[in-house]
C-alpha cells in the first residue's frame, strides 16, 4: 500500500481526491439540511421551506436561510434567549429557543457524522 502523500503527489490523483471530498461535503450538507428541517417548528412552512444546504468553498458547507425571524426561532427572544448576541426583538415577545440548527447538527453527530462545528 502506497503512503497517502505519494498518492496525492500525482496531479490526476489530487483531482480525484478533491472531487471525492466535494461530493462528500455536499452529501453531508444535504444530511444536515434534512436533520435541521426535522427540528424546525412549522406554522406556515416558510422557515422550513427556505432552508438550503450549500457548499461554500472547498471542503466547506452550511445550511442557510433568508427568513428574517430565523435567529429568533433558533435562539429565542426576550428573557428566554440563549443567543450569543442577546437577541431581544420586541415584536416576538419572549419565545423559548427552538435550536433547530444545533439540534440537527447534534443528531448527525449521534449518527457518526461529526464534521460540523
Amino acid at each position: 500500500m502506497k503512503p497517502i502523500f505519494q498518492f496525492y503527489k500525482k496531479e490526476e490523483n489530487r483531482l480525484q481526491v478533491h472531487i471525492k471530498i466535494d461530493k462528500d461535503i455536499q452529501h453531508a450538507v444535504e444530511l444536515l439540511e434534512s436533520a435541521i428541517k426535522i427540528f424546525t417548528p412549522v406554522k406556515t412552512g416558510n422557515l422550513q421551506g427556505s432552508m438550503i444546504g450549500v457548499a461554500t468553498g472547498w471542503a466547506k458547507g452550511q445550511v442557510e436561510t433568508n427568513v428574517e425571524y430565523a435567529e429568533a426561532v433558533e435562539y429565542g427572544t426576550g428573557s428566554q434567549t440563549d443567543s450569543p448576541k442577546g437577541s431581544n426583538h420586541p415584536q416576538w415577545g419572549g419565545r423559548r429557543p427552538r435550536a433547530m440548527m444545533r439540534r440537527g447538527a447534534m443528531e448527525l453527530e449521534k449518527k457518526g457524522v461529526s464534521i460540523f462545528k
